[in-house]
């Protein structure tokens, strides 16, 4: 049932004006495991403001972000599988890799500071906390895989609220990576990452190089992070300390389901669907075409692992 509620959800450019976008959150579909697949067509635009109007009412956060988690992450590490998770327990309200943060890195296309752009993702995401509240309900936020590159700044300005950084060893990333290449990885954004140094004379592949930059930053950026809001937590560790992570976001381990690392978390509504993985003899095949790279990676991770 629609609601007259609008909240932001989406900062654009039109020719020479900035604007946000307003949809109803009560037709969201929250089975789908991605806050894009969950914006049906319907629901997609059902208002605009413009951006100024609309930052210049925005409240300012007093509480420090209390009653919100969120998770940090490489990519391919199960993060979108711990949120589904942290969803089927039914304490948090879950938005998994909302638009929200992208402003930080287009800026309105360059129109506004790197500080007014904090200023209005923030701003967003306290809306959205808001609406969680009123459900009287936590929110958690999985955030992009990108976002280590801001996390310094997210941290600072959101000093209750809680955090996890979630990694895995580099040689099934990579793969997957290297597989089914993600946006800022393809063809539109890699011209971003061209100037990469080469990591190793014996790898040309682009995209491999791109993805074990970003992996081996995305490390960097947690390694020495030591804040008592902020744990890290290894995909391998995920089951066994599930009830960890619920208890650091302030949620009820007792009342949730137990961990299901058995079902496709990136599978669209519907019915479940089992989660089958990588084969190992993939991997392997990976592994031996991609090894020197891999071996580098893979000492940074144990650099990233011993602190």
């Amino acid at each position: 049932m629609s609601s007259n509620l609008r909240l932001p959800y989406l900062f654009k450019r039109y020719g020479h004006h900035n604007v946000v976008r307003l949809i109803d959150p009560d037709l969201l579909d929250m089975t789908q495991p991605f806050f894009s697949a969950s914006v049906a067509e319907r629901t997609g635009h059902v208002g605009m403001i413009g951006f100024d109007e609309w930052l210049s009412v925005q409240p300012e956060v007093s509480d420090g972000f209390a009653n919100f988690s969120a998770i940090f992450h490489v990519s391919r590490c199960g993060s979108t599988l711990l949120a589904s998770n942290i969803r089927a327990s039914g304490q948090a309200m879950v938005l998994s890799e909302p638009p929200f943060f992208r402003i930080l890195r287009h800026r309105m296309w360059g129109s506004i500071s790197a500080d007014v752009a904090m200023r209005a993702c923030l701003a967003m995401l306290n809306a959205w906390r808001g609406w969680a509240q009123e459900r009287g309900a936590p929110l958690v936020v999985k955030f992009g895989s990108q976002m280590h590159l801001h996390h310094r700044n997210l941290l600072d300005r959101m000093p209750a609220a809680r955090f996890i950084f979630l990694h895995r060893e580099p040689s099934a990333v990579l793969e997957s990576l290297s597989r089914k290449p993600p946006p800022y990885l393809q063809a539109g954004r890699l011209k971003e990452l061209i100037s990469l140094p080469i990591i190793t004379p014996t790898e040309s592949d682009p995209v491999l190089i791109a993805a074990t930059h970003r992996y081996c930053a995305a490390l960097d950026s947690f390694a020495s992070l030591s804040r008592e809001n902020m744990i890290s937590v290894g995909y391998e560790q995920l089951s066994a300390r599930y009830a960890e992570i619920l208890a650091h976001f302030g949620l009820d381990p007792e009342s949730a389901p137990p961990w299901c690392g058995q079902r496709d978390a990136k599978a669209s509504g519907g019915e479940p669907k089992p989660y089958v993985p990588v084969s190992a003899e993939r991997l392997a095949l990976f592994s031996e075409s991609h090894n020197e790279i891999l071996a580098y990676a893979s000492w940074r991770y144990q650099i990233f692992l011993t602190g």
